[in-house]
Protein backbone atom coordinates (compact mmCIF):
# COMPACT_ATOMS: atom_id res chain seq x y z
CA UNK A 1 0.00 0.00 0.00
CA UNK A 2 1.59 3.35 -1.05
CA UNK A 3 0.90 6.37 0.88
CA UNK A 4 1.18 9.80 0.75
CA UNK A 5 2.16 12.36 3.45
CA UNK A 6 1.31 16.27 3.48
CA UNK A 7 2.31 18.83 6.36
CA UNK A 8 1.89 22.69 6.43
CA UNK A 9 3.18 25.15 8.71
CA UNK A 10 2.09 28.98 9.17
CA UNK A 11 4.03 31.66 10.39
CA UNK A 12 5.70 31.16 13.77
CA UNK A 13 3.12 32.11 16.69
CA UNK A 14 3.78 31.57 20.40
CA UNK A 15 1.06 29.48 21.60
CA UNK A 16 2.12 26.96 18.84
CA UNK A 17 3.54 23.47 19.98
CA UNK A 18 7.16 22.90 19.08
CA UNK A 19 5.76 20.05 16.43
CA UNK A 20 3.43 22.18 14.41
CA UNK A 21 6.11 24.60 13.92
CA UNK A 22 8.26 22.32 11.92
CA UNK A 23 7.67 20.46 8.50
CA UNK A 24 10.47 18.34 8.74
CA UNK A 25 9.34 17.12 12.18
CA UNK A 26 5.66 16.75 10.96
CA UNK A 27 6.98 14.83 8.04
CA UNK A 28 9.20 12.07 10.26
CA UNK A 29 6.26 11.59 12.25
CA UNK A 30 4.03 10.79 9.44
CA UNK A 31 6.67 8.25 7.53
CA UNK A 32 7.12 6.33 10.82
CA UNK A 33 3.44 6.33 11.68
CA UNK A 34 3.23 5.13 7.33
CA UNK A 35 5.52 2.38 8.58
CA UNK A 36 3.73 1.19 11.53
CA UNK A 37 1.16 0.58 9.10
CA UNK A 38 2.75 -1.48 6.94
CA UNK A 39 3.05 1.09 4.38
CA UNK A 40 5.32 2.79 1.77
CA UNK A 41 6.10 6.59 1.12
CA UNK A 42 7.82 7.44 -1.98
CA UNK A 43 9.61 10.55 -1.74
CA UNK A 44 7.75 11.95 -4.62
CA UNK A 45 4.21 11.60 -2.80
CA UNK A 46 5.40 14.16 0.32
CA UNK A 47 4.00 17.43 0.02
CA UNK A 48 4.69 20.29 2.14
CA UNK A 49 3.85 24.22 2.32
CA UNK A 50 5.98 26.05 5.35
CA UNK A 51 5.16 29.76 6.30
CA UNK A 52 1.65 29.27 4.83
CA UNK A 53 -1.39 30.13 6.72
CA UNK A 54 -3.87 26.86 6.15
CA UNK A 55 -7.19 29.58 4.94
CA UNK A 56 -4.59 30.91 2.18
CA UNK A 57 -5.59 27.88 -0.24
CA UNK A 58 -4.17 30.06 -3.57
CA UNK A 59 -1.06 30.15 -1.87
CA UNK A 60 -0.76 26.43 -1.00
CA UNK A 61 0.71 25.55 -4.20
CA UNK A 62 1.93 21.49 -2.75
CA UNK A 63 -1.17 21.40 -1.17
CA UNK A 64 -2.96 22.27 -4.84
CA UNK A 65 -0.56 19.52 -6.48
CA UNK A 66 -1.32 16.97 -3.92
CA UNK A 67 -5.32 17.56 -4.84
CA UNK A 68 -5.04 17.61 -8.76
CA UNK A 69 -3.17 13.67 -8.00
CA UNK A 70 -6.17 12.60 -6.14
CA UNK A 71 -8.83 14.35 -7.77
CA UNK A 72 -8.20 13.71 -11.72
CA UNK A 73 -8.55 9.91 -11.23
CA UNK A 74 -6.70 6.88 -10.23
CA UNK A 75 -4.52 8.54 -8.08
CA UNK A 76 -1.43 6.67 -7.35
CA UNK A 77 -1.71 6.48 -3.72
CA UNK A 78 -4.05 4.60 -1.64
CA UNK A 79 -3.02 6.85 1.78
CA UNK A 80 -2.54 9.99 3.15
CA UNK A 81 -1.42 10.56 6.50
CA UNK A 82 -1.52 14.24 8.33
CA UNK A 83 -1.05 15.38 11.59
CA UNK A 84 -4.08 16.66 11.79
CA UNK A 85 -7.35 18.43 10.48
CA UNK A 86 -6.35 21.79 11.00
CA UNK A 87 -2.59 21.08 9.26
CA UNK A 88 -4.57 20.67 5.99
CA UNK A 89 -7.52 23.53 5.99
CA UNK A 90 -8.20 26.45 8.55
CA UNK A 91 -11.09 27.29 5.88
CA UNK A 92 -14.59 27.22 7.37
CA UNK A 93 -15.87 23.96 8.56
CA UNK A 94 -18.11 23.16 6.06
CA UNK A 95 -15.30 23.86 3.07
CA UNK A 96 -12.47 21.87 5.21
CA UNK A 97 -14.65 18.79 5.68
CA UNK A 98 -15.93 19.09 2.12
CA UNK A 99 -12.46 18.63 1.22
CA UNK A 100 -11.80 15.52 2.97
CA UNK A 101 -14.95 14.05 2.16
CA UNK A 102 -14.01 14.82 -1.43
CA UNK A 103 -10.47 12.81 -1.22
CA UNK A 104 -12.53 10.23 0.69
CA UNK A 105 -14.76 9.68 -2.03
CA UNK A 106 -11.54 9.37 -4.59
CA UNK A 107 -10.84 6.22 -3.14
CA UNK A 108 -7.75 7.61 -0.50
CA UNK A 109 -7.93 6.71 3.19
CA UNK A 110 -7.19 10.17 5.16
CA UNK A 111 -5.71 9.28 8.38
CA UNK A 112 -4.43 10.99 11.30
CA UNK A 113 -1.18 10.37 12.81
CA UNK A 114 -1.74 12.81 15.71
CA UNK A 115 -4.48 10.64 17.64
CA UNK A 116 -3.85 7.36 15.09
CA UNK A 117 -7.52 7.53 13.69
CA UNK A 118 -8.87 7.96 10.47
CA UNK A 119 -11.13 10.29 9.14
CA UNK A 120 -14.68 9.36 8.78
CA UNK A 121 -18.42 10.83 7.65
CA UNK A 122 -21.42 9.37 6.15
CA UNK A 123 -23.22 9.08 9.70
CA UNK A 124 -24.52 11.95 12.08
CA UNK A 125 -21.80 10.78 14.70
CA UNK A 126 -18.60 11.50 12.47
CA UNK A 127 -20.70 14.55 10.44
CA UNK A 128 -21.16 16.32 13.45
CA UNK A 129 -17.15 15.27 14.69
CA UNK A 130 -15.69 16.77 11.69
CA UNK A 131 -17.67 20.12 11.09
CA UNK A 132 -16.76 20.82 14.37
CA UNK A 133 -13.30 20.26 14.26
CA UNK A 134 -13.14 21.71 11.08
CA UNK A 135 -15.19 24.90 12.71
CA UNK A 136 -12.64 25.15 15.41
CA UNK A 137 -9.74 25.30 13.25
CA UNK A 138 -11.09 28.06 11.28
CA UNK A 139 -11.91 29.44 14.78
CA UNK A 140 -8.24 29.48 15.69
CA UNK A 141 -7.19 30.78 12.42
CA UNK A 142 -9.81 34.02 13.11
CA UNK A 143 -8.51 34.57 16.50
CA UNK A 144 -5.37 35.10 15.19
CA UNK A 145 -6.03 37.24 12.83
CA UNK A 146 -8.00 39.53 15.12
CA UNK A 147 -5.12 39.37 17.73
CA UNK A 148 -2.32 40.36 14.88
CA UNK A 149 -4.21 43.12 13.44
CA UNK A 150 -5.10 45.04 17.25
CA UNK A 151 -1.46 44.32 17.64
CA UNK A 152 -0.21 46.20 14.42
CA UNK A 153 -2.63 49.28 15.32
CA UNK A 154 -0.89 49.39 18.39
CA UNK A 155 2.10 49.89 16.54
CA UNK A 156 1.13 52.25 14.04
CA UNK A 157 -0.49 54.56 16.81
CA UNK A 158 2.74 54.45 18.59
CA UNK A 159 4.80 55.31 15.48
CA UNK A 160 6.54 51.54 15.00
CA UNK A 161 7.07 50.02 11.63
CA UNK A 162 4.12 47.52 10.52
CA UNK A 163 4.78 46.41 7.47
CA UNK A 164 8.47 44.99 6.02
CA UNK A 165 11.50 47.05 4.27
CA UNK A 166 10.65 50.19 2.55
CA UNK A 167 12.87 51.63 0.02
CA UNK A 168 14.51 55.19 0.97
CA UNK A 169 14.34 53.79 4.44
CA UNK A 170 16.18 51.73 6.65
CA UNK A 171 14.74 49.70 9.44
CA UNK A 172 16.37 50.50 13.35
CA UNK A 173 15.51 48.12 15.69
CA UNK A 174 15.00 50.50 18.92
CA UNK A 175 14.56 48.93 22.23
CA UNK A 176 11.94 45.98 21.52
CA UNK A 177 10.50 47.70 18.29
CA UNK A 178 11.24 48.84 14.65
CA UNK A 179 11.52 52.33 13.25
CA UNK A 180 12.19 53.90 10.26
CA UNK A 181 15.03 56.06 9.45
CA UNK A 182 15.56 57.72 5.72
CA UNK A 183 18.51 56.09 3.85
CA UNK A 184 20.01 59.32 2.22
CA UNK A 185 21.76 57.30 -0.91
CA UNK A 186 18.24 55.41 -1.19
CA UNK A 187 16.56 58.95 -0.91
CA UNK A 188 18.57 60.64 -3.80
CA UNK A 189 17.57 57.65 -6.25
CA UNK A 190 13.40 58.53 -4.91
CA UNK A 191 14.13 62.51 -5.52
CA UNK A 192 15.68 61.92 -9.19
CA UNK A 193 12.95 59.78 -10.32
CA UNK A 194 10.17 62.32 -9.05
CA UNK A 195 12.35 65.16 -10.80
CA UNK A 196 12.65 62.81 -14.13
CA UNK A 197 9.29 62.27 -14.42
CA UNK A 198 7.75 65.54 -13.45
CA UNK A 199 9.99 67.32 -16.22
CA UNK A 200 8.17 64.48 -18.90
CA UNK A 201 10.24 61.50 -19.08
CA UNK A 202 8.35 57.79 -19.01
CA UNK A 203 8.79 55.08 -16.73
CA UNK A 204 10.66 52.73 -18.78
CA UNK A 205 12.81 56.06 -19.78
CA UNK A 206 13.62 56.36 -15.53
CA UNK A 207 14.12 52.71 -15.17
CA UNK A 208 17.03 52.35 -17.97
CA UNK A 209 18.68 55.67 -16.95
CA UNK A 210 18.77 54.28 -13.39
CA UNK A 211 20.10 50.77 -14.23
CA UNK A 212 22.81 52.52 -16.64
CA UNK A 213 23.59 54.51 -13.65
CA UNK A 214 24.28 51.74 -11.43
CA UNK A 215 22.27 53.28 -8.63
CA UNK A 216 21.02 51.12 -5.59
CA UNK A 217 17.68 49.19 -6.38
CA UNK A 218 14.60 47.35 -4.50
CA UNK A 219 15.39 43.97 -2.86
CA UNK A 220 14.09 42.13 -5.93
CA UNK A 221 11.40 39.22 -5.58
CA UNK A 222 12.53 35.64 -4.77
CA UNK A 223 14.47 34.54 -8.09
CA UNK A 224 14.22 37.96 -10.36
CA UNK A 225 17.38 39.81 -10.97
CA UNK A 226 17.80 43.29 -8.97
CA UNK A 227 16.68 46.07 -10.92
CA UNK A 228 14.64 48.92 -12.10
CA UNK A 229 11.69 48.58 -14.24
CA UNK A 230 8.71 50.30 -15.13
CA UNK A 231 6.44 49.00 -12.52
CA UNK A 232 8.68 49.98 -9.61
CA UNK A 233 8.70 53.76 -10.90
CA UNK A 234 4.99 53.60 -10.92
CA UNK A 235 4.95 52.24 -7.26
CA UNK A 236 7.88 54.85 -6.11
CA UNK A 237 5.62 57.76 -7.76
CA UNK A 238 2.63 56.57 -5.85
CA UNK A 239 4.18 55.79 -2.35
CA UNK A 240 2.90 58.74 0.04
CA UNK A 241 5.21 57.52 2.73
CA UNK A 242 7.86 59.16 0.57
CA UNK A 243 5.62 62.46 1.34
CA UNK A 244 5.64 62.35 4.70
CA UNK A 245 2.20 60.45 5.15
CA UNK A 246 2.21 57.15 6.47
CA UNK A 247 -0.99 54.63 6.12
CA UNK A 248 -2.32 51.64 7.59
CA UNK A 249 -5.43 49.34 6.54
CA UNK A 250 -5.36 50.61 3.09
CA UNK A 251 -6.25 46.66 1.98
CA UNK A 252 -8.65 44.25 3.15
CA UNK A 253 -6.14 41.19 2.64
CA UNK A 254 -8.50 38.61 3.83
CA UNK A 255 -11.98 37.54 3.21
CA UNK A 256 -14.21 35.58 5.80
CA UNK A 257 -12.73 32.19 5.16
CA UNK A 258 -9.38 33.62 5.87
CA UNK A 259 -8.39 33.65 1.71
CA UNK A 260 -6.61 36.37 0.06
CA UNK A 261 -8.42 39.24 -1.60
CA UNK A 262 -6.36 42.12 -1.55
CA UNK A 263 -8.86 44.68 -2.03
CA UNK A 264 -8.52 48.50 -1.43
CA UNK A 265 -10.44 50.03 1.64
CA UNK A 266 -12.29 53.63 0.67
CA UNK A 267 -9.47 55.95 2.17
CA UNK A 268 -11.94 57.15 4.78
CA UNK A 269 -11.23 53.60 6.87
CA UNK A 270 -7.58 53.67 6.43
CA UNK A 271 -5.39 55.22 9.78
CA UNK A 272 -3.34 58.15 8.46
CA UNK A 273 -0.78 59.84 10.19
CA UNK A 274 1.88 62.82 9.29
CA UNK A 275 5.44 61.80 9.50
CA UNK A 276 7.86 65.17 8.72
CA UNK A 277 10.49 63.34 9.29
CA UNK A 278 9.88 60.78 7.13
CA UNK A 279 9.43 62.91 3.95
CA UNK A 280 12.05 62.23 1.32
CA UNK A 281 10.38 64.60 -1.38
CA UNK A 282 9.22 68.19 -1.23
CA UNK A 283 5.31 68.80 -1.46
CA UNK A 284 6.40 70.91 -4.36
CA UNK A 285 8.24 67.85 -6.07
CA UNK A 286 5.15 65.63 -5.18
CA UNK A 287 2.85 67.75 -6.69
CA UNK A 288 4.92 68.38 -10.00
CA UNK A 289 5.34 64.38 -10.93
CA UNK A 290 1.59 64.03 -9.98
CA UNK A 291 -0.39 66.99 -11.86
CA UNK A 292 2.04 65.35 -15.04
CA UNK A 293 -0.17 62.04 -13.95
CA UNK A 294 -3.08 63.58 -13.93
CA UNK A 295 -2.43 64.85 -17.73
CA UNK A 296 -1.54 62.06 -18.72
CA UNK A 297 -4.67 59.58 -17.49
CA UNK A 298 -6.61 62.38 -19.17
CA UNK A 299 -4.77 62.03 -22.52
CA UNK A 300 -5.07 58.38 -22.16
CA UNK A 301 -9.03 58.10 -21.33
CA UNK A 302 -11.89 57.42 -23.06
CA UNK A 303 -14.13 60.10 -24.11
CA UNK A 304 -16.65 59.71 -21.34
CA UNK A 305 -13.57 60.48 -19.14
CA UNK A 306 -14.06 57.11 -17.53
CA UNK A 307 -12.47 53.96 -18.76
CA UNK A 308 -9.09 54.16 -19.66
CA UNK A 309 -8.79 54.34 -23.77
CA UNK A 310 -5.93 52.09 -24.14
CA UNK A 311 -6.97 48.69 -22.33
CA UNK A 312 -5.02 44.94 -22.80
CA UNK A 313 -6.93 42.53 -24.39
CA UNK A 314 -7.48 39.37 -22.07
CA UNK A 315 -5.72 37.53 -24.49
CA UNK A 316 -2.81 38.53 -26.73
CA UNK A 317 -3.43 39.62 -30.40
CA UNK A 318 0.13 38.36 -31.10
CA UNK A 319 1.16 34.56 -31.48
CA UNK A 320 3.79 34.27 -29.24
CA UNK A 321 2.72 36.04 -26.68
CA UNK A 322 3.41 33.98 -23.44
CA UNK A 323 4.79 30.92 -25.23
CA UNK A 324 8.30 32.39 -25.47
CA UNK A 325 11.58 33.25 -23.36
CA UNK A 326 14.47 34.67 -24.24
CA UNK A 327 17.78 32.04 -23.89
CA UNK A 328 19.77 34.87 -22.72
CA UNK A 329 17.81 35.28 -19.26
CA UNK A 330 15.11 33.24 -19.28
CA UNK A 331 12.57 36.12 -19.26
CA UNK A 332 9.57 36.97 -21.55
CA UNK A 333 9.53 38.01 -25.19
CA UNK A 334 7.06 40.20 -26.16
CA UNK A 335 6.46 42.46 -28.74
CA UNK A 336 7.44 45.82 -29.28
CA UNK A 337 6.76 48.38 -32.14
CA UNK A 338 6.05 45.19 -34.26
CA UNK A 339 8.57 42.91 -33.23
CA UNK A 340 9.29 40.32 -30.96
CA UNK A 341 11.98 40.99 -28.34
CA UNK A 342 13.09 40.19 -24.94
CA UNK A 343 10.83 42.35 -22.71
CA UNK A 344 13.39 42.56 -19.38
CA UNK A 345 15.81 43.82 -22.41
CA UNK A 346 12.95 46.63 -23.09
CA UNK A 347 12.22 47.23 -19.93
CA UNK A 348 15.48 47.67 -17.61
CA UNK A 349 18.24 47.90 -20.55
CA UNK A 350 21.60 45.72 -20.87
CA UNK A 351 23.39 45.90 -17.52
CA UNK A 352 20.22 45.08 -14.87
CA UNK A 353 18.28 43.43 -17.67
CA UNK A 354 19.05 41.14 -19.70
CA UNK A 355 21.87 41.70 -23.07
CA UNK A 356 19.54 40.38 -25.51
CA UNK A 357 18.74 43.23 -27.89
CA UNK A 358 17.50 41.07 -30.90
CA UNK A 359 14.57 42.30 -33.16
CA UNK A 360 12.36 40.31 -35.17
CA UNK A 361 9.56 41.40 -36.98
CA UNK A 362 6.74 39.30 -35.47
CA UNK A 363 5.12 38.14 -39.11
CA UNK A 364 8.81 36.79 -39.57
CA UNK A 365 8.76 34.70 -36.22
CA UNK A 366 5.30 33.91 -36.26
CA UNK A 367 5.43 32.42 -40.12
CA UNK A 368 8.84 30.29 -39.19
CA UNK A 369 7.54 28.81 -36.08
CA UNK A 370 4.20 28.04 -37.97
CA UNK A 371 6.07 26.64 -41.17
CA UNK A 372 7.89 24.48 -38.63
CA UNK A 373 5.47 23.09 -36.79
CA UNK A 374 3.30 22.06 -39.53
CA UNK A 375 6.20 20.85 -41.08
CA UNK A 376 6.29 18.28 -37.96
CA UNK A 377 2.71 17.52 -38.07
CA UNK A 378 2.77 14.96 -40.90
CA UNK A 379 1.85 11.41 -40.60
CA UNK A 380 5.79 10.33 -41.23
CA UNK A 381 7.23 12.23 -38.65
CA UNK A 382 4.90 11.68 -35.82
CA UNK A 383 5.01 7.85 -36.54
CA UNK A 384 8.33 7.71 -36.56
CA UNK A 385 8.44 9.57 -33.58
CA UNK A 386 6.04 7.24 -31.52
CA UNK A 387 7.81 4.13 -32.49
CA UNK A 388 11.15 5.63 -31.26
CA UNK A 389 9.06 6.41 -28.16
CA UNK A 390 7.89 2.92 -27.98
CA UNK A 391 11.17 1.64 -28.28
CA UNK A 392 12.44 3.80 -25.67
CA UNK A 393 10.01 2.88 -23.22
CA UNK A 394 10.33 -1.04 -23.94
CA UNK A 395 13.81 -1.32 -24.26
CA UNK A 396 15.42 -4.87 -23.13
CA UNK A 397 17.14 -2.94 -20.31
CA UNK A 398 14.06 -2.27 -18.27
CA UNK A 399 12.64 -5.95 -18.14
CA UNK A 400 16.80 -6.25 -17.09
CA UNK A 401 16.30 -4.23 -14.52
CA UNK A 402 13.40 -4.86 -13.56
CA UNK A 403 13.93 -8.79 -12.80
CA UNK A 404 17.12 -7.81 -10.83
CA UNK A 405 15.21 -5.08 -8.46
CA UNK A 406 12.87 -7.90 -7.78
CA UNK A 407 15.56 -10.43 -6.79
CA UNK A 408 17.29 -7.89 -4.92
CA UNK A 409 13.91 -6.78 -2.99
CA UNK A 410 13.56 -11.37 -2.54
CA UNK A 411 16.77 -11.22 -0.57
CA UNK A 412 16.14 -8.12 1.53
CA UNK A 413 12.88 -9.39 2.50
CA UNK A 414 14.33 -12.73 3.72
CA UNK A 415 17.24 -11.13 5.71
CA UNK A 416 14.05 -9.02 7.05
CA UNK A 417 12.93 -12.32 8.09
CA UNK A 418 16.10 -13.77 9.87
CA UNK A 419 16.61 -10.28 11.34
CA UNK A 420 13.39 -10.62 13.15
CA UNK A 421 14.13 -14.44 14.36
CA UNK A 422 17.29 -13.29 15.96
CA UNK A 423 15.39 -10.36 18.06
CA UNK A 424 13.06 -12.97 18.83
CA UNK A 425 15.83 -15.63 20.32
CA UNK A 426 17.58 -12.91 22.60
CA UNK A 427 20.63 -11.73 20.14
CA UNK A 428 22.81 -8.60 20.66
CA UNK A 429 19.75 -6.02 20.36
CA UNK A 430 21.20 -2.81 19.76
CA UNK A 431 23.37 -4.23 17.04
CA UNK A 432 20.17 -6.43 15.17
CA UNK A 433 17.64 -3.40 15.77
CA UNK A 434 20.08 -1.51 13.45
CA UNK A 435 20.52 -3.81 10.69
CA UNK A 436 16.82 -4.44 10.52
CA UNK A 437 16.19 -0.67 10.40
CA UNK A 438 18.95 -0.55 7.61
CA UNK A 439 17.52 -3.66 5.42
CA UNK A 440 13.78 -1.82 5.95
CA UNK A 441 15.36 0.97 4.36
CA UNK A 442 16.47 -0.92 1.28
CA UNK A 443 13.57 -2.88 1.09
CA UNK A 444 11.60 0.78 0.72
CA UNK A 445 13.91 2.00 -2.10
CA UNK A 446 13.68 -1.15 -3.88
CA UNK A 447 9.65 -1.23 -3.59
CA UNK A 448 10.10 2.55 -4.64
CA UNK A 449 11.91 1.47 -7.95
CA UNK A 450 10.29 -1.51 -9.20
CA UNK A 451 6.86 0.59 -8.85
CA UNK A 452 8.56 3.29 -10.66
CA UNK A 453 9.53 0.45 -13.77
CA UNK A 454 6.64 -1.29 -13.61
CA UNK A 455 5.11 1.59 -14.97
CA UNK A 456 7.20 1.87 -18.34
CA UNK A 457 4.60 -0.56 -20.09
CA UNK A 458 3.52 0.28 -23.67
CA UNK A 459 0.44 -1.93 -23.45
CA UNK A 460 -2.14 0.89 -23.26
CA UNK A 461 -0.33 2.93 -26.06
CA UNK A 462 -3.17 4.06 -28.66
CA UNK A 463 -3.86 2.28 -31.73
CA UNK A 464 -3.07 4.61 -34.77
CA UNK A 465 -4.21 4.09 -38.21
CA UNK A 466 -2.88 6.43 -40.90
CA UNK A 467 -5.71 7.46 -42.06
CA UNK A 468 -6.97 8.18 -38.28
CA UNK A 469 -3.72 10.36 -37.89
CA UNK A 470 -3.61 12.21 -41.00
CA UNK A 471 -7.29 13.58 -40.40
CA UNK A 472 -6.03 14.82 -36.76
CA UNK A 473 -3.31 16.75 -38.04
CA UNK A 474 -5.25 18.33 -40.87
CA UNK A 475 -7.30 19.53 -38.22
CA UNK A 476 -3.99 20.95 -36.45
CA UNK A 477 -2.93 22.48 -39.76
CA UNK A 478 -6.62 24.28 -40.02
CA UNK A 479 -6.12 25.48 -36.67
CA UNK A 480 -2.56 27.03 -36.57
CA UNK A 481 -3.87 29.07 -39.98
CA UNK A 482 -7.44 30.37 -38.57
CA UNK A 483 -8.01 33.65 -36.48
CA UNK A 484 -5.43 34.26 -34.14
CA UNK A 485 -7.77 33.32 -30.97
CA UNK A 486 -8.23 29.56 -32.77
CA UNK A 487 -3.93 29.49 -33.24
CA UNK A 488 -3.21 30.38 -30.12
CA UNK A 489 -5.42 27.81 -28.40
CA UNK A 490 -3.94 24.71 -30.92
CA UNK A 491 -0.48 26.27 -29.78
CA UNK A 492 -1.14 26.30 -26.11
CA UNK A 493 -2.06 22.33 -26.13
CA UNK A 494 0.38 21.25 -28.55
CA UNK A 495 3.65 22.69 -26.91
CA UNK A 496 5.09 20.93 -24.29
CA UNK A 497 6.88 23.48 -22.23
CA UNK A 498 7.93 27.45 -23.59
CA UNK A 499 9.15 28.09 -26.52
CA UNK A 500 12.88 28.85 -25.88
CA UNK A 501 14.25 31.87 -28.01
CA UNK A 502 17.89 32.46 -28.60
CA UNK A 503 19.02 35.69 -30.76
CA UNK A 504 21.39 35.25 -33.18
CA UNK A 505 22.69 38.68 -34.10
CA UNK A 506 20.55 41.71 -33.99
CA UNK A 507 17.75 40.35 -36.65
CA UNK A 508 17.51 36.82 -36.22
CA UNK A 509 16.38 34.38 -33.37
CA UNK A 510 17.31 30.43 -33.23
CA UNK A 511 13.88 28.99 -31.54
CA UNK A 512 13.41 25.10 -30.23
CA UNK A 513 10.68 23.99 -28.38
CA UNK A 514 9.12 20.22 -27.73
CA UNK A 515 5.93 18.90 -29.41
CA UNK A 516 3.54 17.23 -27.11
CA UNK A 517 2.91 13.56 -29.11
CA UNK A 518 0.41 12.65 -26.54
CA UNK A 519 -1.76 15.69 -27.21
CA UNK A 520 -0.88 15.22 -30.92
CA UNK A 521 -2.58 11.64 -31.25
CA UNK A 522 -5.46 12.47 -28.92
CA UNK A 523 -6.48 15.48 -31.41
CA UNK A 524 -8.66 18.48 -30.54
CA UNK A 525 -10.85 18.04 -27.69
CA UNK A 526 -9.89 14.91 -26.51
CA UNK A 527 -7.91 13.93 -23.52
CA UNK A 528 -4.70 11.93 -24.07
CA UNK A 529 -5.24 10.19 -20.60
CA UNK A 530 -4.53 6.71 -21.60
CA UNK A 531 -1.05 7.55 -23.33
CA UNK A 532 2.42 7.65 -20.82
CA UNK A 533 2.03 9.71 -18.21
CA UNK A 534 4.71 9.28 -15.77
CA UNK A 535 8.15 11.38 -15.56
CA UNK A 536 9.75 8.33 -17.01
CA UNK A 537 7.26 9.01 -20.44
CA UNK A 538 7.03 12.05 -20.52
CA UNK A 539 10.28 12.45 -21.88
CA UNK A 540 10.10 9.76 -24.48
CA UNK A 541 6.40 11.12 -25.54
CA UNK A 542 7.92 14.93 -26.40
CA UNK A 543 9.40 15.42 -30.04
CA UNK A 544 11.97 18.40 -29.75
CA UNK A 545 12.42 20.99 -32.31
CA UNK A 546 14.64 23.92 -33.76
CA UNK A 547 14.37 26.48 -36.22
CA UNK A 548 15.42 29.91 -37.32
CA UNK A 549 13.27 33.28 -37.86
CA UNK A 550 15.42 35.76 -40.05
Amino acid sequence: MIAAIYARKSSPQKDADAEAKSVARQIDNAKAFARGKGWTVLDEYVFSDDDVSGGEVKKLRSRQRLLDLILRGQPPFQALVIRDESRFSRRDGDESFGELKRIAKAGVQVWFYQDGQPFKFGDLHSNVIGLFKGEIAAEYRRQCGRLTNEALVRKFKDGYVTGGRVFGYDNVRVNGHTERRINEAEAVVIRTIFKLYASGWGYTRIAKHLNAEGVPTPKPAHGRPAGWYHRTIGLALERELYRGIVTYGRQQSKAADGTRIDAFRPREQWLIAERPDLQIVTPAQWNAAHTRKAAAREQFSSPDGNTPGRRRDSDSRYFLSGFARCATCGGAVGVVRGAYTCLRNHLRGSLNGCASTTRVKVTTVDDAVRDKLKHLLVPATIMLAVERAQKALASSSVSKDLKRHRAELAAVNQKLANLSKAIEAGGNLEVLVKRLQDRRSDSERLQATILTLETVDVSDLRGLSRKDLQKRLDHWHRLLSAVMEDSRAALRRLLDGPLVMTPDGRRRYRFNGQLALGQVIAGEGESPSNLPASSVRSIAWSLKFDGIAA
